[in-house]
């Protein structure tokens, strides 16, 4: 079975508050006097602007402008991005406002403790709980897809090793189980610590039914 891929829908405001008028209405071209970016702190300049499909004196549409939006969001390494074409005199400044995903201070693992196995030692029954995947093997696992601490999260890279993730449990036989994305997405919007609760299902009870001798 192939680790299943996480698709997540994070928030993405493109063009929701644009108020200019006239060559910049939808649908309608103008020219790109300048591009403007606001709110890196973490992130260069350069690989942003490398996302532009466009550049200052070419004639765009408002779909140019999304499209360029959608390609920087696509980098993984923004919770939002709004794109405001200002209309002036001579034709339309382009300013991409970003907001920067949080720099990782830490990373807690949490979930992967649920099965228990009672040893009988001398006849008595101990209670033994047991790791199928080690919370230091998962840290490991984000280390190698790039999620690190004290640098900017890339849910680009969080994802991979989601998947990663999935793939070791799926190689030891392990199936019922999930990553909570929803509860990732969240750690990422929300703060500085990145949460990878993963549950793992346990089989209380099997039954076959319907068979006839």
């Amino acid at each position: 079975m192939n680790a299943a891929k996480a698709i997540v829908i994070f928030a993405f405001v493109v063009g929701a508050h644009l108020t200019v008028t006239g060559a910049a209405q939808t649908g309608q071209s103008f020219t790109v006097k300048d591009v403007v970016v606001e709110g890196l702190k973490e992130v260069a300049l350069v690989p942003v602007m490398d996302q532009l499909t466009f550049k200052v004196g070419d004639t765009v549409t408002l779909d140019d402008v999304r499209a360029s939006a959608q390609r920087i969001f696509d980098m993984g390494l923004f919770k939002r991005v709004d794109p405001q074409p200002r209309e002036e005199s001579d034709g339309v400044v382009i300013v991409f406002q970003l907001e920067e995903n949080p720099v990782l201070q830490a990373i807690e693992v949490s979930g992967n403790r649920q099965y228990e196995t009672k040893l009988g030692l001398f006849d008595i029954k101990i209670p033994f709980y047991w790791e199928i995947i080690k919370s230091d093997r998962v840290i490991e696992i984000l280390r190698e897809n790039n999620v690190l601490p004290y640098q900017i999260v890339n849910r680009n890279d969080v994802m991979k090793a989601i998947e990663a993730i999935s793939k070791v449990y799926q190689e030891k036989g392990y199936t019922l189980f999930k990553v909570d994305v929803e509860q990732v997405v969240n750690s990422i919007v929300r703060g500085d610590v990145l949460r990878i609760p993963i549950v793992e299902y346990l089989i209380e009870e099997m039954r076959i039914e319907g068979l006839e001798g």
